[in-house]
This record gives C-alpha cells, sequence and structure tokens, in this order.
C-alpha cells in the first residue's frame, strides 16, 4: 500500500482549520481531518463523489534577491480571500501551511474539478492582470476523487500528496530545462 502514516501527519498538522457542525441534535467542532472523514463517511452513505484539491502558491525569483517572505504570506493571503470567494458554503476551501491551499468538493467528480480549477485559475490570471506583482507568481494543483481513486481517509491524502510532488516535480524540472535551454538538440 501507498500509506506513510508519518507524511499524512504532517500534512493534517500544518491545516489550520476548526468547523462547527450540527450532528444530530449536538453542535460539534472539528479539525480538517474530523471534517474530511465526516464528508467521506457522508459520501459513502449518500454513493456520491467527493474531490479534494491541493493548490500551491510559488514565485519566480531572481536568485539573488530571493523571497521577502513577509510580501510571500501577504500575497499568499490576498489570493487565498479571492479564491475562497468562488465557492459554495457547502465547499471547503482553507490555506495548508505557507504556500498551499486545501479544498473539499462533495458530488465533485474529476469533470465537476476541472470546472473548479478553471474557476480558480480565471481568477487567478484576471488578478494577475490587475495587479502586475502577481505575474511573478503561479499556482500548481492536483486533486483526488473518492470513491474513485481511493476509499479511505489515509489513502486518499496519501494518492493526493503523490500526484502533487509528481507534479511539481515534472514542473521544477521543465523550469529546469527552459531556464538553462537544456532542450535536446535537433
Amino acid at each position: 500500500t501507498l500509506f506513510r502514516s508519518d507524511v499524512i501527519k504532517r500534512l493534517l498538522k500544518y491545516i489550520d482549520f476548526t468547523k462547527t457542525e450540527n450532528i444530530g441534535s449536538k453542535m460539534v467542532q472539528m479539525n480538517f481531518q474530523e471534517y474530511l472523514s465526516s464528508e467521506l463517511r457522508k459520501a459513502s452513505k449518500g454513493s456520491y463523489l467527493v474531490s479534494i484539491i491541493m493548490i500551491a502558491l510559488d514565485k519566480q525569483v531572481d536568485d539573488k534577491k530571493g523571497i521577502d517572505a513577509q510580501e510571500f504570506l501577504s500575497t499568499f493571503d490576498h489570493i487565498y480571500k479571492n479564491l475562497n470567494e468562488l465557492f459554495w458554503e457547502t465547499d471547503l476551501f482553507v490555506k495548508y501551511g505557507q504556500q498551499n491551499y486545501i479544498g473539499i468538493f462533495p458530488f465533485s467528480d474529476a469533470k465537476n474539478t476541472q470546472v473548479i480549477l478553471d474557476k480558480i485559475y480565471n481568477r487567478f490570471e484576471n488578478m494577475q492582470l490587475a495587479e502586475k506583482y502577481l505575474s511573478a507568481y503561479k499556482l500548481t494543483n492536483a486533486f483526488v476523487t473518492y470513491p474513485t481513486e481511493g476509499t479511505g481517509k489515509d489513502e486518499i491524502l496519501e494518492i493526493l500528496i503523490t500526484k502533487f510532488n509528481l507534479i511539481n516535480n515534472i514542473a521544477t524540472e521543465k523550469n529546469i530545462i527552459e531556464d538553462h535551454n537544456l532542450y535536446p538538440q535537433m
């Protein structure tokens, strides 16, 4: 199996989230892990799909200048506020760490998830047009759909992390090739 509980625990540790839900006749406060488990349980009972999206914000930097951490965090918050406006109350979109966002979207298959991602990228591109400093930033993403790609919380998160790392590694290699003009010579 793909499970690496240490990776999952680290992922869950950096998601600062609590939500109060009405369960039965009681209001219950849940952290991200409990919320995700609850959503997957509801999806299983209701026989519907749930997609989870992870998005990273990266900045192209001049190696000599580096990254201004305060500016990056301010931009991260600004983008989060703008993207979060896109979603319904039934959706969850939260900050994960200092450069990632994670979203849970009930009733969303791969096709619907692509629509969500298109909305995110369209909003981000419009922000970049309006605010020129954002042109140095880019978003990368990966998503996973329950139960199509996995049936348990840990399995779903492991697949998401694996896809996300693979996509980021490919993007990094592509940037290295482009930055150093390492395309094969014909």
